[in-house]
C-alpha cells in the first residue's frame, strides 16, 4: 500500500473503517460488492503488517475466506493447506517448514483449513479492497471523526 499526503483524504466517506488487515479490509470488500457507489476510507496504523496471532484458520474462517471472499487460489497458491490439525517439528538442519518432519491426518479433509503468513495474507485483503474500490490510508492513526445523520450528509 502506498501512503499518500494527507490532503488526498479530504473528501466526505459514507463509511470509515479503522484497521486495514482481515476484518477491516474484508469488510470494505463485502460493503463495496452490495453496493459499489458507496465511498469508504480504511485507515491502518501500520504502514507494512506483520505477523500476529491468528496464523492458522480452522475450516468455517478457510470457507469464509475461500469462498465468500474468493481467494481460494490465492490460499492455495500461496500458503500451506493444513487438513486438520498437523504438526512440524524441526532441528537445527530445518530451514524452512517444507524440511521439517510433519505428523498430521491420513485423509484429506472436505473443507481445508490453512496455515497462513498474515503479514503477507493482510496485505493481500488490503490489496484487493483496494482494487475494489476502497481508500487505503496507511500508516495513520485514527484522530477524529464528524458524524452526520444518515441523508444529511454535507
Amino acid at each position: 500500500m502506498q501512503s499518500k499526503p494527507p490532503y488526498e483524504y479530504s473528501q466526505n466517506y459514507d463509511v470509515v473503517i479503522i484497521g486495514g488487515a482481515l476484518s477491516g479490509a474484508a469488510t470494505a470488500i463485502l460493503l463495496l460488492r452490495k453496493n459499489p457507489a458507496i465511498r469508504i476510507l480504511v485507515i491502518e496504523k501500520s504502514e507494512k503488517l506483520t505477523r500476529r496471532v491468528g496464523e492458522a484458520t480452522v475450516e468455517v474462517s478457510a470457507y469464509f475466506i475461500g469462498h465468500v471472499l474468493g481467494m481460494t487460489q490465492y490460499l492455495n497458491d500461496h500458503h500451506i493447506s493444513k487438513q486438520g490439525l498437523r504438526f512440524w517439528f524441526a532441528n537445527e538442519k530445518v530451514k524452512s517448514l517444507d524440511q521439517a518432519a510433519e505428523v498430521g491426518p491420513r485423509y484429506l479433509a472436505r473443507l481445508p483449513s490453512y496455515q497462513l503468513d498474515r503479514a503477507s495474507f493482510d496485505e493481500e485483503v488490503m490489496r484487493r479492497a483496494e482494487e475494489a474500490g476502497a481508500t487505503i490510508y496507511v500508516p495513520r492513526l485514527f484522530l477524529m471523526c464528524s458524524s452526520f445523520p444518515a441523508g444529511n450528509n454535507r
